[in-house]
């Protein structure tokens, strides 16, 4: 994972805030790429905090359901499965479950990864 951090730590101090604004998409994606780093990296406080600011960015730019938002929901989900914060985890899948499926029906690809992390949860909770 070393390549991927480097590049990550060279783009750091480029202040990409500053240059393309505080809530520009691209600030977003770059979050949610180091979120998933620090995530490899055995740093789950800080993957939660970097995609919970890029859901936040992708809330005030994108489609409530657009591709990068969900994929984005689905690591923070992942974190907090991690975590054993089951609670928050399960309410916010069954969220944007609902949200998914009236949007795009029940077949829609993210569904598959929402269920496994909903079985994840009630395997961990021994359901």
């Amino acid at each position: 994972y070393q390549p991927a951090a480097d590049i990550i730590d060279r783009f750091a101090n480029w202040d990409m805030e500053k240059r393309l604004a505080e809530k520009h998409p691209t600030v977003a994606r770059a979050k949610y790429a180091e979120a998933f780093l620090r995530l490899i990296q055995g740093d789950d406080v800080n993957a939660l905090r970097l995609v919970t600011e890029a859901i936040e960015i992708q809330k005030e730019n994108l489609p409530a359901l657009h591709e990068q938002t969900i994929e984005s929901f689905t690591l923070r989900v992942e974190i907090l499965v991690l975590q054993r914060d089951l609670e928050l985890a399960e309410a916010s899948i069954e969220a944007v479950t609902k949200s998914v499926t009236q949007d795009q029906g029940d077949g829609a690809l993210p569904l598959a990864k929402l269920s496994y992390l909903m079985g994840c949860v009630h395997l961990l909770r021994a359901d």
